[in-house]
């Protein structure tokens, strides 16, 4: 019998507690451990997924198999999140909150219409939630 594939989630907000929750229930994975600079928020996706909380990512050195990173290089996830808004056509006008500077400065070069890369798009596809709405919110 071959060991188990030992994995880390690395951000554990919306779609972080999910790829947690799934990957500690499959066969011949080990969740060794999920990852957020916000204490509270690993520790508790940790406890639900039956891991070890971490709260930085050079942590798992040596604790896991592989490593897949969604979020380009050079980008943080604000960025990230700012740029996958400003690049749906429906959308006229963002506000995002800042609150330093250089905060400012951030969101205003990422503001400069580049698009995600395509592969960027089709990874973050393969996580659509496709709904009905319910009759009162049309």
């Amino acid at each position: 019998m071959s060991s188990p594939l030992r994995v880390a989630v690395i951000g554990v907000g919306y779609l972080g507690k999910h790829h947690a929750r799934i990957l500690s229930s499959l066969p011949g994975v080990d969740l060794v451990a999920v990852v957020d600079t916000n204490r509270p928020r690993a520790e508790e996706i940790a406890a639900s997924s039956r891991t070890q909380p971490a709260f930085e990512s050079r942590d798992l050195l040596g604790r896991v198999d592989a490593v897949k990173q969604v979020v380009p290089a050079g980008t943080t996830l604000p960025q990230f999140a700012l740029r996958f808004i400003l690049q749906n056509p429906t959308v006229a006008t963002v506000i995002p909150g800042m609150r330093k500077t250089p905060h400012v400065l951030a969101n205003v070069a990422v503001s400069d219409g580049t698009a995600l890369p395509a592969s960027v798009m089709a990874e973050l596809r393969r996580h659509r939630w496709d709904r009905k709405p319910a009759p009162w919110s049309d």
